[in-house]
């Protein structure tokens, strides 16, 4: 036992190196391989696909707010209430997109906090209310009550940073 020992303190320094030389080719070992599988390309692109989506959904936000603002500048109430309805459903995929989730807009709805959209109480009523137009052919909307309603949506979603 004693002559392992004293091998052992006579070769320390030898020791050291070795293990040191090892350990060095086994980080670099390691590294060429996650090079060569490329290990990090699949964070990367995946963080250039949530980029693009969110530039496509304010492009679409754009052009729905430019055609919303149209309709909603006509004296036909047909078309304010298809100008709310479109925008409800928008707000209703930046939601899911934005990561809440639900099997309804009311229960995504309700998951949002009130820092996040400081109205979103004001936005569950709306929601209710579009839902009503939408089940009821014959209901009128009246014109100052549609633009409050477009103004709480644009409201909405500049807290979300898809508008400015």
């Amino acid at each position: 036992m004693a002559n392992i020992v004293d091998w052992f303190v006579i070769n320390f320094v030898w020791i050291q190196i070795a293990s040191i030389l090892i350990s060095t080719l086994l980080i670099v070992a390691i590294v060429r391989l996650i090079i060569k599988i490329d290990y990090f390309s699949d964070r990367r692109e995946y963080g250039r696909e949530i980029w693009k989506i969110k530039e496509l959904r304010n492009i679409k936000l754009k052009e729905l707010w430019k055609t919303t603002l149209k309709m909603i500048s006509q004296p036909n109430p047909e078309k304010w209430k298809a100008a709310l309805i479109a925008v409800d459903d928008f707000f209703d995929d930046t939601l899911k997109a934005v990561g809440y989730l639900g099997s309804s807009e009311v229960e995504r709805l309700s998951k949002v906090e009130k820092e996040k959209i400081s109205n979103i109480d004001d936005l569950k009523k709306i929601h209710l209310e579009i839902l009503q137009l939408r089940a009821e052919e014959n209901s009128v909307l009246d014109h100052e009550k549609a633009k409050e309603y477009l103004r709480a949506y644009r409201q909405a979603f500049r807290q979300l940073g898809y508008m400015e």
